[in-house]
């Protein structure tokens, strides 16, 4: 093989005559154009991938809310449907004072129609909490709302100490219960309520029913839906603290007024 140097290399170059055509000018530009295209989506590998997956958060931005309205619609439409109430009472005086004196637990059953009610006495002695769900005090259930700002954190108390969900709340004047209920001096229910006297008093409730579920309850007529009394007197016990007398509900009693209202909730009979 003949070797050629470098200085006759150039010179040979020199010497040819090249003639650059309209055809290699358009090769020219078309690797220049691939080559600049190429760099760039070598430096920006994921532009892409990010591109699409903006494009998927963006949909995601407009679905979920209308997912969401979807998820919290009310369970109305649910032949099951089951709910709490506590519907809570104060006179005039006791409303400045930031103070319930009547604490009913109402849970329903839509399957077939039944409540069942739970009174508790004002004095029950319970833990307290705040609007963080956390147990601040433990005092009166009396006392519960003067503690908040808030219905929720008063609605927290009572399930803690019951064990049972609550889902809304019915804030009543302590004379609409006194006069549509028969309710004795330690704040108890003693004699079940019709079904329509439940209705009169959520309607006249300042209340968080979602109207769709209240609406569909007033329906009920009053031969249909059943009221069940959960009596707890027998299981009433004084506690001492301090110079103060409060009231305590024994563990078995709890415990047994606790499991009958999940169940309800849960659509299954307890005797």
């Amino acid at each position: 093989m003949t070797k050629i140097d470098d200085k006759e290399l150039f010179t040979y170059l020199d010497d040819e005559k090249l003639n650059f055509t309209e055809k290699d000018r358009k090769q020219t530009f078309d690797k220049i154009y691939y080559k600049q295209h190429a760099q760039t989506d070598r430096k920006y590998p994921f532009a892409p991938i990010a591109g699409s997956l903006l494009v998927i958060c963006i949909m995601l931005a407009l679905f979920i809310p209308g997912l969401k309205d979807a998820i919290q619609q009310p369970a109305s439409e649910n032949s099951d449907m089951t709910y709490s109430v506590l519907i809570m009472g104060n006179s005039e005086e006791d409303r400045h004072m930031r103070r319930t004196n009547i604490h009913i637990l109402l849970t329903y059953n839509k399957s077939n129609n039944s409540m069942k009610l739970l009174s508790l006495p004002r004095d029950t002695y319970v833990k307290i909490f705040n609007s963080q769900r956390e147990v601040i005090v433990q005092d009166k259930l009396l006392h519960a709302s003067a503690y908040n700002s808030t219905i929720k954190p008063v609605m927290q108390t009572v399930s803690h100490y019951l064990q049972v969900p609550i889902d809304y709340y019915a804030i009543v004047s302590e004379d609409k219960i006194l006069s549509q209920l028969e309710i004795d001096r330690k704040q108890l229910i003693y004699k079940e309520p019709s079904f329509s006297d439940i209705q009169t008093l959520l309607n006249e409730s300042e209340t968080d029913i979602p109207s769709e579920i209240f609406e569909e309850l007033q329906k009920v007529k009053n031969g249909v839906g059943t009221v069940e009394v959960v009596n707890i007197s027998d299981g009433l016990q004084l506690q001492y603290k301090n110079n103060l007398v409060y009231q305590t509900v024994d563990e078995h009693t709890l415990n047994n007024t606790s499991e009958i209202l999940n169940q309800h909730l849960e659509g299954q009979i307890k005797e």
